[in-house]
């Protein structure tokens, strides 16, 4: 897992994108799952009396790709 990151701020606007990474990895029922990467951009403008507008665009490529999540069973 990893990621990479950058923003740009010129004044009050800023822009910025993160790459998000996952290798390859097993689940919990022995199954390969593939790696994937995920773009993701955003930009934020400052106002006046502190106020900020922000806008986010996530996964831009529309990559789909599953998350492994770990669930703890208890044991009966």
């Amino acid at each position: 897992f990893g990621a990479f990151a950058i923003d740009w701020q010129p004044g009050p606007l800023r822009v910025g994108a993160q790459w998000v990474l996952q290798g390859p990895r097993v689940d919990s029922d022995g199954n390969r799952m593939a790696g994937y990467g995920v773009l993701n951009v955003d930009a934020s403008v400052a106002l006046r009396d502190g106020w900020d507008v922000f806008a986010r665009l996530a996964n831009i490529g529309d990559k789909r790709y599953v998350r492994l999540t770990i669930t703890p069973v208890a044991n009966a």
